[in-house]
């Protein structure tokens, strides 16, 4: 999906910089949303969030 985004060129980003990047980008988000479950539960840890991410 990343590489299919608007803007994205898939020759300057290697599948393994997505791969630790995504594990990352996860971590941090799943984080957001354990610590602070009243203002970002099930709001942080989304597909879209997450291609934005890596996007940006």
């Amino acid at each position: 999906a990343l590489f299919d985004m608007p803007g994205v060129q898939p020759s300057l980003v290697s599948r393994d910089w997505v791969y630790n990047h995504y594990k990352w980008i996860v971590w941090k988000l799943a984080s957001y949303e354990v610590s602070y479950p009243q203002s970002h539960a099930k709001q942080c840890l989304t597909p879209e969030n997450v291609l934005a991410q890596l996007k940006y």
